[in-house]
């Protein structure tokens, strides 16, 4: 019998472009989340972007094999380059140490 953690993975990776949602959840979703209750950001805006999000995660999962692609994609980082640099802050510990505890 499986676990319930054994469980999600097989259902996640049942689904279309499982890493593209799994993405967009990640990396958008959850960070918005607070703005879309404190703005009253509707259910239909919220699955709008969210769709672009995933439609985006796959391309970069498209090109990330793609050595001058992955290269090029990093003209992005200058509309970023004001953010503060990536940190392993207690949340992406627990979120890694989680995920390490799946495999």
């Amino acid at each position: 019998m499986c676990t319930f953690e054994e469980q999600m993975i097989k259902e996640s990776l049942k689904l279309n472009d499982t890493y593209p949602k799994a993405m967009a959840d990640f990396f958008f979703r959850e960070i918005i989340e607070d703005a879309h209750v404190k703005y009253n950001i509707s259910q239909e805006d919220m699955h709008n972007m969210c769709k672009r999000v995933v439609d985006r995660a796959a391309l970069f999962l498209k090109i990330i094999d793609k050595p001058d692609l992955y290269r090029a994609f990093a003209i992005y980082a200058l509309w970023g380059k004001d953010f503060d640099d990536a940190e392993d802050t207690p949340e992406i510990e627990n979120i890694y140490d989680m995920l390490k505890s799946l495999t």
